[in-house]
């Protein structure tokens, strides 16, 4: 089953959210997740510079450097983290952070939130420009812009820089922020954007916030801060990789954890940018590694004009073959600057668990403040082989609290997430302990296991009835959720209606467990001391235990999906030391579980195949 059509499915609810448009009609304004996480001017010498050299810089120090105008609501402020307006802005996206940044003595910022709140939202336009800067003696025909930025976006929020070569007579756009899908968590980033530029000394560049939008409910979003910008000489010769990406996001999912039985052929990519000032033809090199071991490799040549950014992927795929960590490195030939043209992220194949969600970043959590009402989270999977899947593995974030209720809810999604037609699988319930657990993940088992089927699509969801005193937060990752396979489930709809949302760019940890050991509640009254041996093996096996009374047993052998592999009946065990040999010389590598059976006693072991 292709991604694509779960996207025709989405229609309604994202309006196609990876296209990237920022509309999504079912979002109520400020029902977005809880996220929990805080003049120098070089004096425009024209003379001829190296690469990387500074040509003119601007830290808002002196706000009369800048010219603010706007052209509807609101309007950018130079100020700093003390300015009053600042606090809608801390509030929902934080402030700019100093290190590495000038941002005590000033930077402008932009307030969209104060709005959104007030729910009086009307079309935005606003902007702050800079004085006439001098390039009359320029000699390239392409600078590099940068500036250090806060943001955060909502449905149809736009940003841009602009540059005129006229005094600010006329002006041409480029657009910012343009990867940023709706409702990601703010992010503070250096942006670097190439830009062409003529020999003039009229040059004045400016930075500019749209919202076009007057719907008071969902039309305008968080807002944006901007300090520290330079015009800087590009090196002739200088590609970035910006974002890498380890499976196609468009017509599949991706995931950080995927057990070895649902893994698939999986297509590379990576957002790569030309911020040099010539056109390039270069060779992107795809390497994926595990235990620092090279296992895959291949490239392919990417050609990129000056100032050009494009995703590029991989014709061939790469299907991992073992358990393990492995790292997806990319990189360029050597180049201008060699701190951006290589760029490296990771993913695990598992035994037992399947997660879209990457490690958990420190304290990050996901949630809703929403309360007195039935809120949830989840994700969505598809299926690629056939499996027992066991129970869901949580890991809860803090603010959650003690003695909350939940309901774990499985789905087959036939067309949209929301579906009466789709089909309800199992839930589950689960009451958070007195303490609990944010370190380690928790395994909530279902009293009767279910079996996936290859091809299908699945939504797993959390949810509770919310309350001030009773609330469900979860550990996310601040390194986003491509593929858009997060759920929130809550009042979304206009009038509180409720339903589903789905583009949230994190990922929640509320994993798959294919575990079959979960569903097996072990007594070992009857049954101990049990080895299998040799193990890990090649040829058959002997399985030894010890019996407390004389009693039939018996020892099923069943892969990892939960499939029966064979059945030993044994009559009239005596108590003691017993030994039995099971046949699996001709088994293919892999995992399997010895379960034996006693007098009502349980006991299951790993057996690896190699």
């Amino acid at each position: 089953m292709k991604k694509s059509v779960l996207s025709i499915a989405l229609v309604a609810l994202t309006a196609g959210a990876f296209a990237q448009t920022n509309v999504n009609p079912t979002q109520k304004a400020l029902m977005h997740p809880d996220k929990e996480f805080g003049k120098n001017t070089e004096n425009n010498i024209s003379s001829v510079k190296n690469g990387g050299d500074i040509i003119w810089q601007n830290d808002f120090s002196v706000p009369q450097d800048w010219t603010i105008g706007t052209n509807g609501q609101g309007t950018f402020i130079i100020g700093n983290s003390s300015h009053p307006q600042m606090a809608d802005v801390t509030q929902y996206m934080g402030t700019l952070s100093t290190t590495g940044t000038t941002a005590s003595n000033g930077f402008a910022f932009f307030n969209g939130v104060q709005y959104l709140i007030a729910g009086t939202v009307t079309p935005q336009d606003t902007w702050v420009t800079s004085d006439t800067i001098d390039l009359s003696l320029y000699p390239l025909n392409y600078i590099t812009l940068s500036f250090n930025q806060r943001f955060r976006h909502l449905n149809f929020d736009s940003t841009l820089v602009e540059i005129s070569e006229d005094g600010g007579q006329t002006w041409v756009s480029y657009a910012l922020n343009e990867g940023i899908v709706t409702n990601d968590p703010a992010i503070q980033n250096t942006v670097l954007k190439s830009i062409p530029v003529n020999q003039s000394a009229l040059t004045r560049i400016r930075f500019r916030w749209k919202s076009d939008s007057s719907d008071s409910q969902f039309g305008s979003g968080y807002g944006w801060i901007v300090d520290d910008v330079k015009l800087i000489e590009p090196y002739l010769d200088e590609v970035s990789i910006t974002k890498t990406f380890t499976n196609d996001i468009i017509n599949a999912y991706d995931y950080y954890s995927t057990p070895l039985t649902q893994v698939s052929p999986m297509i590379y990519g990576a957002i790569v940018e030309n911020l040099g000032a010539a056109t390039v033809s270069k060779y992107i090199k795809f390497e994926v590694t595990r235990a620092a071991t090279s296992v895959y490799l291949d490239s392919m040549m990417v050609n990129l004009a000056p100032g050009q950014l494009d995703t590029v992927w991989m014709v061939n795929s790469y299907t991992p073959d073992q358990v393990g960590t492995y790292a997806l490195i990319v990189n360029f030939q050597d180049q201008g600057v060699q701190t951006n043209n290589s760029l490296s992220d990771e993913f695990k194949v598992t035994d037992f668990i399947y997660g879209h969600n990457y490690p958990t970043s420190g304290s990050t959590t996901f949630g809703f403040n929403t309360v007195d009402a039935t809120v949830g989270m989840g994700n969505i999977y598809q299926c690629i082989a056939n499996q027992q899947l066991n129970g869901i593995q949580v890991l809860f974030g803090a603010g959650t609290t003690a003695n909350t209720e939940t309901q774990i809810e499985l789905y087959e999604v036939v067309t949209t997430i929301q579906d009466p037609n789709n089909v309800f699988i199992i839930d589950a319930f689960y009451t958070t302990p007195a303490t609990v657990n944010t370190t380690t993940p928790t395994d909530i088992v279902f009293s009767s296991p279910v079996t996936l089927e290859a091809g299908k699509l699945y939504l797993i969801m959390v949810k509770c009835f919310q309350t001030t005193t009773n609330k469900v937060k979860f550990k996310s990752t601040s390194k986003g959720n491509d593929d858009l396979s997060t759920v929130g489930y809550g009042p979304f709809g206009a009038g509180n209606a409720v339903n589903y949302y789905v583009g949230w760019s994190t990922a929640p940890y509320i994993s798959l467990n294919f575990d079959p050991t979960l569903s097996i509640t072990e007594t070992n009254v009857e049954i101990n001391d049990v080895s299998i041996f040799p193990n890990p093996t090649s040829t058959d096996v002997t399985v030894s235990f010890d019996l407390a009374t004389s009693a039939d047993s018996k020892i099923t052998l069943s892969d990892i999906s939960g499939k029966t592999i064979s059945t030993n009946t044994l009559n009239n065990l005596t108590n003691g030391n017993n030994s039995v040999m099971i046949q699996t010389a001709n088994l293919v590598a892999g995992i399997y579980y010895v379960t034996l059976e006693a007098n009502g006693s349980v006991v299951t072991k790993k057996l690896i195949k190699k």
